[in-house]
């Protein structure tokens, strides 16, 4: 919602946040595991990068995003997460793979709960920045 202001190998750089647009389809497996994709466009998203500086922004960049969930047990899932966005020489490029501890022994029905969240937590695998300068 604001600019966030910081220095990178000593220069200023602002980021602001992305308006962007998706759809996404989401595939739950017998197992437990459970997939999404979700394809979109990030309004006026900028060409600047931390190397290169400043650049002028372009209308509509895509943006591609794809997580899958993997129980390994009741209490252990494997999670990862990437997210593209375009051009692929000053776009975003962001991902993880790691484990989730569900304490209470959930990990296989956790996500089809009735009040289970639709999509993650705006993190920069699902919710890109723009560096504006």
């Amino acid at each position: 919602m604001f600019d966030d202001e910081a220095t990178f190998i000593g220069n200023p750089v602002t980021s602001r946040t992305t308006n962007q647009g998706s759809i996404f389809r989401r595939r739950l497996f017998e197992t437990g595991v459970q997939g999404t994709i979700w394809l979109g466009l990030v309004d006026d998203y900028g060409e600047a990068s931390a190397a290169f500086r400043a650049a002028p922004a372009h209308d509509d960049a895509v943006v591609f995003v794809a997580d899958f969930l993997a129980p390994l047990n009741d209490s252990l899932a494997m999670h990862g997460e990437t997210n593209l966005t375009t051009p692929a020489d000053t776009g975003t490029v962001d991902a993880f793979l790691g484990l989730v501890w569900y304490p209470f022994g959930n990990a296989k029905t956790s996500q089809r709960a009735q009040f289970a969240p639709l999509l993650p937590v705006a993190a920069p695998t699902s919710f890109s920045v723009d560096l504006v300068r």
